[in-house]
């Protein structure tokens, strides 16, 4: 009350307010126009706006009626739909996850207020985890994360994806700068990442990697989220252990190559070593 109405709109979307403000002056009416709003802790929301002119009795504009509603669910779960179908066509299209991975990531955060994502692959029977491939909104910050999370394998248990290994289930982190098990703590801090989110990627009832995501503000636990990715990680899962099994085809059918090669040389070398000394034995034979 008496302050701007610009406390209430974030950064991103300042410019906003002017033009509806010039449509209330033309005494136009604004229906159900769909935007992002901040409340009084920081964080931000979806809200549906309509708002009407108010008139004196000459007719002149002296001011606006606006009626706010929240649609934070119905878009969350417009979004969530729409990323699991973009998401099931990724996988489709793509044989590779150094070229599908990235693309999952960002269409999974956008389901959210997500701004950096990572997948992790198991080795040894997930005894030990690294980083396959990351995503991120943009920025030197959160690209010098990407790099630390590169470069720092996780065994089980530890850091978000190790405790995800190790409880079988999805695992929230609501601030990882004051977390003590997440060793990127510190390049976290500087990107300015707070909640963490990640959940297991399955192919067949066992673990074969973990999917992260990260958000500037302070993760809070959400059921329908956990709903979702319980499908998405069976999904990239499967595909993960389809390109595993792939990758190990090639690598035998090369070494079976590899060993028909070295045969038919062997064999060569053989016939040409045997011939030497037998031409003379056929002469005299003869």
């Amino acid at each position: 009350i008496g302050q701007a109405i610009t406390i209430l709109i974030p950064r991103d979307r300042q410019d906003e307010e002017p033009g509806i403000l010039e449509r209330i002056r033309r005494g136009e009416s604004l229906e159900h126009y769909e935007t992002v709003r901040r409340r009084k802790d920081g964080t931000v929301f979806d809200i549906s706006l309509t708002v009407s002119p108010i008139h004196d009795e000459k007719g002149r504009v002296i001011g606006a009626s606006k009626i706010g509603r929240d649609i934070t669910v119905r878009v969350r779960n417009d979004k969530r739909r729409a990323a699991q179908y973009a998401v099931a066509s990724l996988l489709a299209g793509s044989l590779s996850l150094d070229k599908v991975g990235a693309p999952i990531i960002r269409t999974i955060a956008t389901s959210g207020h997500w701004i950096a994502g990572s997948i992790w692959l198991c080795e040894n029977d997930c005894a030990t985890l690294r980083c396959a491939t990351t995503w991120h909104a943009g920025g030197p910050q959160l690209a010098r994360f990407e790099q630390v999370t590169f470069a720092t394998p996780l065994a089980s248990a530890v850091g978000l994806p190790g405790r995800v290994v190790s409880s079988h289930k999805p695992a929230w982190i609501s601030d990882v700068t004051r977390d003590d098990n997440f060793p990127r703590a510190a390049a976290a801090v500087k990107a300015g990442l707070r909640g963490a989110f990640a959940f297991p990627l399955r192919a067949q009832g066992k673990i074969v990697g973990v999917l992260e995501l990260f958000s500037p503000q302070i993760g809070r636990p959400d059921k329908d989220l956990i709903q979702m990715v319980e499908a998405l990680g069976s999904q990239i899962g499967l595909f993960i252990q389809r390109q595993q099994i792939e990758e190990e085809l090639q690598r035998q059918k090369e070494a079976a190559e590899s060993a028909n090669g070295a045969k038919d040389r062997f064999l060569a070398n053989l016939s040409h070593e045997l011939r030497t000394p037998l031409n003379p034995i056929l002469i005299w034979a003869g």
